[in-house]
């Protein structure tokens, strides 16, 4: 993969475990009506990913899940990135972990 001579924008590195949430596929309808996903937490350990900032191709990012297992997006004019893992692929990179301090498992009110 070439993009103006290089594979990507960059790279997002950590050097610790890092904690992500996953969503679980399951919607739910809480009592006031608002619709949500359930989630859970996972760490990834210290790894590197490929950093593509701004607008990309789909089929750039997909590449990006096949070679390295992961992409982090940092869209134009976003405070946040966005990292996508493929978990199947990861392995033992990942774990999962309990829930961080203060933060209750979510209860859909039924």
């Amino acid at each position: 993969m070439t993009q103006n001579g290089a594979d990507c924008d960059g790279t997002l590195s950590w050097n610790e475990p890092v904690a992500f949430w996953r969503a679980l596929g399951a919607r739910v309808l809480h009592q006031k009506g608002v619709y949500g996903s359930l989630h859970v937490p996972f760490e990834v350990r210290p790894w590197s990913v490929p950093l593509e900032v701004g607008y990309t191709l789909p089929s750039r990012t997909a590449a990006h899940l096949l070679t390295e297992g992961a992409v982090a997006r940092w869209a134009y004019d976003d405070e946040e990135i966005c990292v996508l893992l493929d978990l199947p692929r990861l392995g033992a990179m990942a774990g999962t972990r309990p829930l961080p301090a203060g933060v209750k498992p979510f209860d859909p009110g039924l």
